[in-house]
């Protein structure tokens, strides 16, 4: 029997060829795309004696390439965003932004959800924590898809639920800020993305490995409430309520009486006096605008206690007309569609149209005659 040549037969070895059948890769995958077949077979040439035998070709090995789902969710935003009492947060000043960035190797599909964050929880923006002190939605805020990329979620353009093989793709979400939420105050929400199959359940990692089927593996990190690898990711941001720090205070004061004219004078029947409302900004807080004030005198006009004094007039302002009224040191009449007597609403002084920014404040003042 001949010998094969152990010379030939390592030489053979060396130069076995592997054949490898790869389907295109997606744009987006990273690595290899889940499902890519990888077929490999070793071929052998050799000699027995001096006679080169034909090529042997031994069987194929097939596998497939499996799914490493991986993904995040991030806040965008680097602040609380500010919104005021009563706030509808879905306009594109006041919505909270998270971006889902899909490092997968296949098109996952994700479904997204916003809830309100518990109480006495922390956000933390760029290494500082803001807790969430008050839990003001009625009902949890909503989260989309913002498939147009407009930052609002519309009715049949954005989703809860996307076939996902875009980096970077941004999540919107919002709610309306209860009218009692006060200044200061930090409103928290949870954004929870899920790696779901086609009925909306989440991936489940595979437990036994084939080596011709695509299986699943989990690859996910931890976000701030959820666990590593289990097909979830979260991340919390917050709203911050900026709101008008408003106070008013009225007092009143004798300015002239029939018997000591403006020295001394007392509050008898002929007397007259001067109301003075005070309405203040405090510090901190946000700009009042369209502040209407209203001061009813209907009870003491219907007692037959006093009357309104059409012509204002003291140290400092002598107001002539039918509507005495002073605001910020200066005479208003009906004319400057800003004060009114009796117009805007029956035996009531209305002053509207103003704006106090934080730290400031408005004076009116007006006068009644004592009967």
């Amino acid at each position: 029997m001949k010998k094969v040549s152990m010379h030939r037969f390592i030489t053979a070895l060396l130069v076995c060829l592997a054949i490898a059948v790869a389907v295109p890769q997606m744009a987006s995958a990273i690595g290899t795309s889940s499902g890519t077949t990888i077929n490999n077979a070793a071929s052998v040439i050799y000699s027995v004696g001096s006679v080169t035998q034909p090529l042997y070709t031994g069987p194929t090995t097939t596998f497939a390439v499996d799914t490493k789902v991986i993904f995040n969710v991030s806040k965008i935003d680097g602040a609380p965003i500010q919104v005021a009492p009563g706030d509808n947060t879905s306009s594109t000043a006041r919505r909270l932004r998270f971006q889902l960035q899909n490092d997968s190797n296949a098109n996952i599909r994700f479904h997204v959800i916003a809830a309100n964050l518990a109480s006495a929880l922390t956000v933390t923006f760029g290494g500082t924590g803001y807790v969430d002190n008050r839990n003001t939605f009625s009902a949890n805020p909503t989260a989309c898809f913002d498939v147009n990329a407009n930052n609002v979620c519309d009715a049949g353009e954005d989703y809860l639920v996307v076939n996902e093989n875009i980096l970077n793709t941004t999540i919107i979400v919002n709610g309306d800020v209860a009218a009692i939420a006060a200044n200061g105050d930090i409103i928290g929400a949870i954004l929870t993305a899920t790696a779901v199959d086609g009925t909306g359940a989440a991936l489940v990692e595979s437990a036994a490995p084939t080596i011709s089927g695509v299986d699943i593996v989990l690859a996910d990190g931890a976000g701030t409430d959820d666990a590593a690898r289990n097909a979830t990711y979260t991340d919390r941001s917050a709203w911050q309520v900026s709101a008008a720090l408003l106070t008013v205070t009225k007092s009143a004061a004798v300015y002239s009486d029939p018997l000591n004219g403006t020295v001394t004078p007392k509050a008898i029947p002929g007397a007259v006096l001067t109301y003075t409302i005070t309405v203040t900004n405090g510090a901190g807080g946000a700009t009042a605008t369209s502040i209407t004030i209203s001061d009813s005198l209907a009870a003491e006009i219907g007692a037959g206690h006093v009357a309104f004094a059409t012509t204002f007039q003291d140290a400092v302002n002598t107001c002539v007309g039918a509507q005495g009224i002073v605001v910020n040191g200066v005479c208003s009449s009906n004319a400057g569609a800003t004060t009114d007597w009796n117009v805007t609403a029956a035996n009531t002084v209305t002053v509207s149209g103003l704006t106090l920014a934080p730290s400031s404040s408005a004076v009116i003042k007006f006068q009644v005659t004592i009967l």
